[in-house]
């Protein structure tokens, strides 16, 4: 529930991965709620590996990075992102929280700065290229 409301919140294709995230989790809860009230009466025992957060987060990712610009680093970020919020412990997820935030800051960072010096170099390269024009008309 806590990813289908925060989809409200987010513009595509984030708002739509966040409902199919939400989705899926439900599925898997369902199905967990399911197998455990079934399972004295069946002989088989069910792969609970197939339930865990981090491998319903990592398959959500697949349909994120299909439906959106974002790339395979990003893509990483977001897995490592999923492997904390599994823990069961609050402040082991707390921790990791605050350290995928600080990151996603140092990234952001670092993008900022090698935009700075992008903008520049093509202010540059269309000033010089306007000059080339007119020295080449006149």
């Amino acid at each position: 529930m806590a990813f289908k409301s925060a989809s409200a919140r987010c513009h595509k294709p984030f708002s739509d991965w966040l409902v199919f995230l939400s989705e899926r989790l439900d599925d898997a809860g369902r199905l967990i709620d399911d197998n455990e009230r079934f399972r004295d009466f069946i002989d088989c025992d069910f792969d609970d590996n197939t339930y865990e957060f981090c491998e319903i987060w990592n398959s959500s990712l697949i349909y994120l990075k299909d439906n959106s610009f974002l790339h395979e680093e990003d893509i990483d970020y977001l897995k490592t992102l999923g492997q904390t919020l599994g823990y069961l412990d609050i402040t082991a997820q707390e921790i990791g929280i605050k350290l995928f935030l600080e990151n996603l800051h140092a990234k952001i960072n670092e993008i900022s700065a090698n935009l700075t010096d992008k903008i520049r170099i093509s202010i540059i390269a269309g000033m010089v290229s306007g000059i080339f024009i007119v020295v080449l008309l006149v």
